[in-house]
């Protein structure tokens, strides 16, 4: 334990005195470059305080000399003096000058002939070789720390310099990340394999909603912690959360299957050839299309992140589709007529809506309400446009501003309940009341309690992203916020909305 104490207590001096140095050259530093020059002119030896690479070789020549040589993600090569320690985190050191005290973190060592290290050389996770000539006066210490089945910290420092640090997931140098890339790929084939319905709904969503999908899906990414950190406050996370846990696991396996399935016969769909769209053909062209964009710098780790909150946006429509598709339809109303036998059918007659109360929308000629008397609404009622929409917010916001006040950040919480609440009860807020709004489904139905706090939970999303979602709603054709189009609702200006007294 108290050898382990040892060698951290190396590698933070040598991070010390890399931060104390880097402070003193910058301190006197000039300006203009005028002092440097000529003190190389003047010298043979070229004097340094600190050399700092991230994710490139540190190089020191025979001809010069530093205080500490530091190399992240990458080697330190030193043939010069340094007065104090080489360092390398992720990488390896090749020494073959001087130096007080050698560290490789995660990498190996290897002193040369002309190597002379006044103290202590450390590799953690790594092995130290020396050469005939090197001196070393203190301990040569490798630490090992490898684990069995795992790959060692030397494989994990090459997976950081090739992968991590280029920001792709996958590299032709490392080959155990190939291994696991193939337990995934088998892993979404059984999945496609056993579950095709769930991916076959899944890929519906992407092609009819793919905008849609993709922004359920970073609201799911961003919202999700926050809401298992409010079931854990309220106490019913505890039997909630694992649960929740598995169903996002699960449908973030599904959702991934069904990109690789989408990529897959995007090729198929665009230029009409039929045998892509066979779902196993479509999968194993997607996998190595996506496979090839991991290779790619920068591109692998952003088609990584997008496909990932794409496929999770596209399992959680596919489920709000699911469940909307359940909802029982209400009966249609029309004349009856006597059928063969004396037996009595109902002859089905699309009835013609009037907008010109709030509640009550009744079918002409009848004088009976009819039970989806709203199904027209979306289409035969205007929109509400961007300023009186904001007026309306306004109006509820001001309402609201005491207990956001009050509150402070938990009153983010009281908002959101208000707003899912009142588009749940009355289809609209105290605002949208005096405005006469009225927020409906994009089939023209009433919104659901599950759907308000859907659509309450996008808000937030809109409002986060320098209020974009809202401004969205100033020049986009169907005047919808991107809350809007997560929720699939639109905002409607009726000619007279009901009092809030009148339940």
């Amino acid at each position: 334990m108290k050898q382990s104490y040892r060698h951290w207590n190396i590698l933070a001096q040598a991070l010390l005195w890399l931060c104390v140095s880097s402070l003193t050259l910058v301190a006197q530093a000039d300006p203009d470059g005028v002092a440097e020059a000529a003190t190389e002119a003047q010298s043979s030896e070229r004097r340094m305080g600190a050399v700092v690479t991230f994710g490139k070789p540190a190089e020191l020549r025979a001809e010069e000399s530093a205080e500490t040589v530091l190399a992240i993600g990458a080697s330190a090569n030193v043939e010069g003096d340094v007065e104090q320690a080489v360092v390398a985190i992720f990488g390896d050191v090749h020494l073959d000058g001087r130096a007080r005290e050698v560290v490789a973190m995660m990498g190996n060592v290897s002193l040369g002939s002309n190597a002379v290290v006044r103290r202590d050389v450390v590799a953690f996770g790594g092995r130290v070789e020396v050469a005939d000539g090197a001196q070393v006066r203190g301990r040569i210490q490798p630490v090992d720390f490898d684990l069995p089945g795992l790959p060692g910290f030397e494989g994990l420092a090459h997976w950081l310099r090739e992968c991590v640090f280029l920001l792709r997931p996958l590299s032709l140098n490392v080959l155990w990340v190939w291994v696991a890339m193939g337990v995934f790929a088998l892993l979404y084939f059984l999945v496609a394999l056993a579950f095709p319905r769930p991916v076959r709904l899944c890929v519906e969503e992407l092609t009819h909603r793919p905008a849609t999908t993709f922004f359920v899906g970073l609201l799911a990414t961003v919202g999700g912690p926050v809401l298992f950190l409010v079931l854990l406050l309220t106490g019913i996370g505890i039997v909630v959360i694992p649960f929740l846990l598995a169903a996002v696991f699960f449908g973030a396996l599904v959702g991934k299957v069904a990109m690789l399935q989408y990529i897959g016969g995007a090729p198929g769909r665009g230029f009409g050839f039929d045998a892509l769209n066979n779902p196993i053909l479509s999968f194993v062209l997607g996998t190595v299309l996506m496979l090839v964009l991991y290779l790619v710098p920068v591109v692998g780790f952003l088609a990584y992140a997008v496909f990932s909150v794409w496929g999770l946006g596209a399992a959680v429509m596919a489920v709000f589709t699911g469940i909307s598709r359940e909802r029982p339809r209400p009966p249609t109303l029309g004349p009856t007529s006597g059928g063969p036998g004396g037996g009595i059918a109902q002859e089905e007659v699309p009835p013609v809506y009037s907008t010109s109360a709030f509640g009550a929308e009744a079918g002409q000629g009848s004088g009976v309400a009819s039970p989806g008397s709203f199904a027209n609404l979306a289409v035969v009622a205007p929109r509400a446009g961007f300023w009186e929409r904001m007026g309306a917010a306004f109006l509820d916001l001001a309402l609201l501003a005491i207990p956001l006040a009050v509150l402070g950040g938990w009153g983010l919480f009281v908002a959101l309940a208000y707003f899912a609440g009142m588009w749940a009860w009355k289809g609209t807020t105290v605002g949208g009341i005096v405005l006469n709004h009225k927020i409906v489904r994009e089939d023209g139905s009433a919104m659901t309690f599950l759907d308000a706090l859907i659509r309450g939970l996008a808000s937030l999303f809109s409002a986060v992203v320098f209020f974009l979602g809202f401004l969205w709603i100033g020049w986009d054709r169907e005047k919808q916020g991107w809350h809007d189009k997560i929720a699939g609702t639109y905002v409607l200006r009726l000619p007279r909305s009901t009092p809030l007294l009148c339940l």
